[in-house]
């Protein structure tokens, strides 16, 4: 029940509490410090010479042009990478699409780079369809200057990949046709 008193028929909910970052060992440093440790796209702070990597990383994001962090293993090993390279003169960028996927109960749940509902800036479309066991299958894409730039899946992760490749291409689907049919990939 909501604290207007209506209600809304479910058969699940799923609560993310996120991660607290530890990043009050930097206070009074110059490195700069926002919800996470910010860096650019090689994972360089603010200071040179300094980097950060994982879940206390608020990194560029070059397929949305945006800074943001992602708690997870396979987003810690990718920076570590990187960041390592980078730490011995290289000069990598940091290109992988932020993935997230977590079974809940006996539902997949897969979010791929930003896909935030409560951003303006993002455009939507979703669509429910029939899944295995009775189970339904979600999918809501979010665009940002007609660039696929987000995906939250629910059920089943076909075509996952597929997505995470136009997402990293940043290919224009500047139709409504274009949209659908990725809406719909297996």
């Amino acid at each position: 029940k909501t604290k207007k008193g209506r209600e809304i028929q479910t058969d699940m909910i799923g609560v993310g509490l996120g991660i607290t970052l530890n990043t009050g060992i930097l206070t009074n440093t110059p490195i700069n410090v926002r919800h996470g440790v910010v860096v650019n796209e090689y994972l360089e702070t603010n200071v040179p010479g300094v980097y950060a990597a994982g879940d206390i990383a608020e990194f560029y994001d070059m397929t949305v042009n945006e800074h943001h962090t992602m708690g997870t293993w396979d987003n810690a090993l990718a920076h570590g990478r990187i960041a390592a390279i980078n730490m011995a003169s290289g000069h990598q960028p940091y290109l992988d699409v932020p993935t997230y996927t977590s079974p809940l109960f006996d539902v997949n749940i897969a979010v791929v780079g930003t896909a935030e509902s409560n951003n303006p800036e993002l455009q939507s479309i979703s669509l429910r369809e029939p899944g295995e066991k009775g189970n339904e299958n979600y999918r809501k894409l979010f665009f940002r200057d007609n660039k696929l730039v987000g995906v939250l899946m629910i059920g089943s992760p076909k075509g996952r990949k597929k997505l995470v490749d136009i997402v990293k291409n940043q290919q224009p689907l500047e139709t409504a046709a274009e949209r659908e049919a990725v809406l719909t990939l297996k």
